[in-house]
């Protein structure tokens, strides 16, 4: 973690229970420098670790050299989520 701490989202449904949304924290700089097929893991990851009351989001804002394609294959991963 850059930040010195990891956010485990299974010890946080785990602890909150099943009923409360839970917020993602994917990094912005997968989305600015991953493949499509790297951000719909991370998004799928973090899915299977939350459970279906969960929101894709981002850890911080998107960097201005982030191209519209990489946030494209962000919101076509939190689409296809089921």
């Amino acid at each position: 973690s850059k930040k010195g701490f990891v956010v485990d989202l299974a010890h946080i449904r785990r602890e909150i229970g099943p009923e409360k949304t839970l917020f993602g924290n994917t990094d912005v700089v997968l989305v600015r420098d991953g493949s499509s097929e790297r951000i719909a893991a991370d998004v799928q990851r973090q899915y299977a670790q939350a459970g279906p009351r969960f929101v894709v989001s981002i850890g911080s804002p998107l960097t201005l050299d982030t191209s519209e394609e990489k946030i494209t294959a962000l919101a076509e991963s939190a689409a296809g989520l089921r």
